[in-house]
């Protein structure tokens, strides 16, 4: 200590008579300088020393700062690359969890899953509609029985997304990709269909409001692909979200029963077939399935286009089953002629308990139309677009 304090006394004078107004430049050097004690080079090297080391820890620091730039930089890129692959692969899934209806003693729950976000086209570009194919959609459960399911389509405020807004539902169809499908389509590859809607938006209730232990088994493994095409009758392009709502079990409880569904179609392998030429009603009928299955019919559920009055289900040649068409009237109906007010169907009656069915028994759907009581579906040329027929069979098995 007694070696460093001449050195800053010495310091200290030196800066002292810098700031003398009356020392000049020219009286720097007229006296010989003092040589520096021992002590004080010690002291000069020692604080020229920590000048460098506080000027290596400032360089580290500065390169420190860079690193972690970059760094954050690069994590913030990835992030935002894996979300976009995420949605590209699975763009939505919006689970939300409601309150559920039926079989409380078995943990049931209920969620609503948004799918998309779909883009619809204007109607000035193909009629301003578009199919969407999403794979490995957003399952509600795994290893659980499925009791109960409902589509709808909302914009991605949460508001509907129906015919008085101007956007259809047109169909959208769920395949267990793990499944083989039983149905009335020579082809052996398909995957099964268990789930379909249209505009109606019908509710696939296999517990019967309850009353019934009847599920449909998604299992572990088990993954969804899913079809949907949806219409916009503005013309401007418009975003929204197709939702289903599903019930389930998160188990099998013994004294659950599982039900198979089964295709019928008039399209056999297609589901869509033109209309007649100059026929404003007509019937569309499906290739036979041959029964494959012992079992009972819990539940039939069906789809017409617009212009549809009734699908019946038969079998060997007599109806066991009849679904109605029920129409409403909306407004904003561009899809049919511009401006009208428009009847479009918003419900399918359905069947329940239809007994049994065996292997060997020959089963169709017939699709029956009346153009002229109720306005089809028109292309962006003022004709019909093509049609549909589909039953859905849900069978218990023996």
């Amino acid at each position: 200590m007694a070696r460093i304090v001449p050195f800053f006394r010495r310091t200290y004078n030196t800066f002292m008579s810098s700031n003398d107004p009356d020392h000049g430049l020219d009286d720097v050097d007229t006296e010989p300088s003092e040589p520096l004690l021992d002590g004080e080079a010690e002291a000069i090297a020692d604080a020229e020393q920590l000048e460098t080391h506080l000027a290596s820890l400032k360089a580290v620091r500065r390169r420190n700062y860079v690193r972690l730039g970059i760094g954050t930089v690069a994590v913030l890129v990835f992030i935002g690359i894996f979300v976009r692959l995420s949605r590209w692969k699975r763009p939505f899934d919006f689970v939300s969890h409601k309150q559920p209806e039926f079989f409380p003693e078995y943990q049931s729950q209920r969620v609503k899953i948004r799918y998309g976000p779909f883009t619809v086209p204007g109607r000035g570009h193909d009629n301003g509609m578009k199919d969407f194919i999403t794979h490995e959609a957003k399952a509600p459960c795994e290893n659980c029985v499925i009791i109960w399911m409902q589509a709808d389509l909302e914009f991605l405020d949460g508001k509907q997304a129906g015919v008085e807004q101007g956007m259809w539902l047109h169909h959208t169809v769920l395949h267990n990709t793990a499944n083989s499908a039983v149905h009335n389509c020579e082809r052996a590859n398909r995957r099964q269909r268990f789930f379909a809607s249209g505009n109606e938006r019908s509710v696939v209730d296999l517990s019967r409001n309850g009353t019934e232990k009847i599920g449909y088994w998604f299992g572990k493994g088990d993954t969804i692909s899913m079809g949907t095409e949806l219409m916009n009758t503005k013309k401007k392009e418009r975003t929204a979200a197709l939702t289903i709502t599903y019930e389930y079990i998160p188990y099998l409880p013994e004294e659950f029963s599982i039900a198979t569904p089964v295709w019928l179609d008039i399209g056999g392998c297609r589901s869509e077939l033109p209309v007649p030429y100059d026929e404003p009603s007509f019937e569309l009928d499906s290739p036979a399935w041959n029964s494959s299955l012992n079992g009972r019919i819990v539940n039939v559920v069906s789809h017409l286009h617009d212009g549809g009055t009734k699908l019946r289900l038969q079998k060997d040649g007599k109806d066991v089953c009849v679904s109605e068409a029920e129409y409403g009237i909306t407004r904003n109906s561009k899809g049919h002629k511009h401006d009208m007010e428009m009847s479009h169907i918003i419900r399918m009656s359905g069947c329940t308990d239809l007994g049994r069915i065996s292997m060997g028994e020959e089963w169709t759907v017939k699709a029956q139309y009346d153009l002229e009581k109720h306005e089809p579906m028109l292309d962006e040329h003022g004709q019909p677009e093509p049609v549909m027929g589909i039953a859905v069979v849900y069978v218990i098995e023996d």
